[in-house]
């Protein structure tokens, strides 16, 4: 046994910090031999860097433990028991070899494990960085589709220059992308709304936000005006205020609100112009019946005759002119019939071609032309006043071009309209006349509105076009420009009913006999009425109001063969003595007479067995004409 211990071994041994495992019995086994002689060993510097690195000095130490061993060999060769000692050396540096392999194996290994969480994290930020360029991509494809698609015009203003404009915004304005960028926004915009505009902008540039969408006018590449709304939002690009803006077309919406707002104008206006109408309609039946009975009893020598018949004549054009009026009031029907279009076209165009020999008039008429119900006399009259008005645009000559055919009109085209969609007859009526701008095209059917002094018009002949085809549920357009002429295009609805030809007229008043009820509440028509009536050979029963006719009626229903009866009357209205009358004498006949045209209630009234319908004013010979073919029983609605 060892028992006695080197001093140089003692502070190791003593030492109260960690010792290393391995080497610790190995170097007390060599204690022995440390004393012995030969190199000096330093077994506490040995120990003393073990302690404190060993991993580090592992190579180093194994060198000296061998040169060591070498040393000690030849020291103790001639000793006794060398051959334990070498055994004992060897297994000391077997032991430090195979430590040595342990310590290193097990550094490679957490140096692998390293690596492997290494490469598995990088895997991980390369697949979430792939992932978050396909989400991005995602997104702007989303994005692309969805701004491209729009059906807005989108794109930023900054600094009021248009940046990132989406095809909508070329296509409207008809500016490409490099163009836009070269152009200041507010030069796009109309010239009176511009300082709107720029208000707008910079108040969403100051950070404030808009209350609501504005509306304003911009002028595209073509010139063309355009009305649209805008919706801007404020943001920031580039580190610099921008305006996010949504533009939206608005333009056939501005046009159809335009068209119902003139309807509705029209409509207030036409009101007023029928109730005129109606007013001077009376008063004229009074003048003409007057004057037509104090010129059948009078022939061409007596001294007042040449001014009946100036009267006569001006009473005539005053009927014209209120004819105009309740043509402009959508009250123009008289007798509804259905009406072969081509053939009333090629009269009225002949008529006017006798008066008109320095223009070209051309005509081409769809055949198989299906029939409309039409007053032939209004309808005629609107296109008298196309041909009228198409002349005088051309007073050093021209063309005049009717077409006519068969179309469908669907309910998008007809809405604006107010009337149904359907089969439709289409006339067209075409000049190369001096045309008109915008201003005028506007207001070409507004009542006394004119281009022309007044001593060549009064402002009504377009207006009672407009209200005459109106009142047929159709619709008239007017396309012109200045100096490139005009086209005026009628639609009135087609009818399954064959056209009926027209009646030859009387030329003379017709004579007759029996007993006539006359309703009127104007004294002046009654009193020329009862004339009227009287010279041409009938018995006349008058009465003043709804009530005195159903009285006299219930007392003589059985001697009075005819009632010329009229619509319009304080108390009892007309259709109310008709339905009384009917009650009491079911086949009794009915002739309705008013200032107004045939209207909702009039039709009503015929459709419940009237007999028939005759316009304020009207002259002796119009008026014995309709009593005779209603009291021979013929029916005329």
């Amino acid at each position: 046994m060892m028992t006695n211990r080197p001093a140089s071994v003692a502070p190791y041994i003593a030492s109260p910090g960690p010792r290393p495992f391995l080497f610790g019995p190995l170097f007390l086994a060599f204690l022995p031999l440390l004393s012995l002689p030969g190199p000096a060993f330093s077994t506490e510097a040995v120990l003393v860097g073990l302690h404190d690195n060993p991993p580090l000095l592992l190579q180093d130490q194994i060198g000296q433990v061998r040169g060591m061993a070498i040393g000690l060999l030849e020291n103790i060769a001639g000793q006794d028991g060398w051959l334990w000692i070498v055994m004992l050396a060897g297994a000391a540096l077997l032991l430090i070899f195979f430590g040595t392999t342990l310590l290193l194996r097990a550094r490679v290994h957490r140096k692998t494990r390293e690596l492997r969480q290494r490469n598995t994290d990088l895997r991980r930020e390369i697949q979430d960085r792939l992932q978050a360029q396909q989400e991005s991509m995602r997104s702007e494809t989303k994005y692309r589709l969805v701004v491209d698609y729009a059906n807005e015009a989108i794109f930023l203003l900054q600094n009021g220059m248009v940046k990132f404009p989406n095809p909508k915004t070329e296509a409207m304005l008809g500016y490409s992308e490099r163009e836009l960028a070269a152009l200041p926004f507010l030069n796009l915009v109309h010239p009176d709304d511009r300082d709107m505009v720029r208000d707008k902008i910079k108040t969403l540039e100051q950070g404030e936000a808009l209350t609501s969408t504005y509306a304003f006018r911009l002028i595209n590449q073509a010139g063309k005006e355009l009305s649209v709304q805008q919706n801007d939002v404020f943001t920031t690009w580039e580190n610099q205020p921008t305006v996010l803006c949504f533009l939206r077309d608005i333009s056939a919406q501005m046009r159809m609100e335009a068209q119902m707002l003139q309807a509705q104008r029209m409509e207030a206006v036409g009101t007023l112009a029928g109730g005129v109408a109606h007013d001077f309609n009376n008063l004229l039946t009074g003048i003409q019946g007057r004057a037509a009975l104090m010129l059948m009893n009078i022939d061409a020598s007596h001294p007042h005759y040449r001014d009946l018949r100036e009267i006569e004549a001006i009473s005539k054009s005053a009927e014209n002119l209120t004819r105009q009026l309740l043509g402009f009031a959508r009250g123009g029907k008289y007798e509804v019939a259905a009406l072969d279009l081509n053939a009333l076209i090629a009269d009225t165009l002949t008529m006017f071609g006798r008066t008109r020999k320095g223009l070209d008039l051309h005509k081409h008429l769809g055949e198989a032309l299906p029939a409309v119900e039409a007053d032939r006399g209004q309808i005629g009259q609107v296109f008298l006043n196309l041909f009228v008005n198409a002349s005088q645009a051309m007073p050093t000559g021209g063309s005049i071009t009717v077409e006519t055919k068969d179309i469908r009109l669907h309910e998008e085209f007809v809405r604006p309209h107010q009337v149904r969609p359907g089969k439709f007859v289409k006339v067209t009526v075409t000049d190369t006349g001096s045309g008109m701008d915008e201003a005028t095209r506007q207001r070409i059917f507004d009542p006394f509105f004119t281009t022309k002094s007044r001593e060549r018009g009064t402002g009504l002949g377009l207006a009672s076009v407009y209200g005459i085809v109106k009142n047929h549920g159709g619709i008239i357009t007017v396309k012109s420009d200045k100096g490139r002429g005009t086209t005026f295009t009628i639609f009135l609805p087609a009818s399954d009913k064959m056209a009926r030809p027209e009646r030859p007229h009387a030329l003379n008043a017709v004579r007759g006999e029996g007993t006539i009820l006359l309703v009127d509440d104007e004294k002046m028509i009654v009193e020329a009425g009862r004339l009227m009536l009287q010279t041409l050979g009938y018995t006349v029963l008058t009465a003043y109001n709804g009530m005195e006719a159903l009285s006299i009626f219930k007392a003589r229903h059985a001697d009075i063969d005819l009632v010329l009866l009229d619509i319009i009357m304080p108390g009892l209205e007309g259709h109310e003595v008709f339905q009384a009358m009917h009650a009491i004498k079911p086949e009794v006949k009915v002739l309705l007479a008013s200032g107004y045209s045939i209207k909702n209630q009039t039709q009503k009234i015929l459709e419940a067995g009237c007999s028939g319908f005759i316009q304020k004013p009207f002259s002796i010979k119009e008026l014995s004409v309709k009593i005779q073919e209603i009291l021979k029983g013929a029916r005329n609605p």
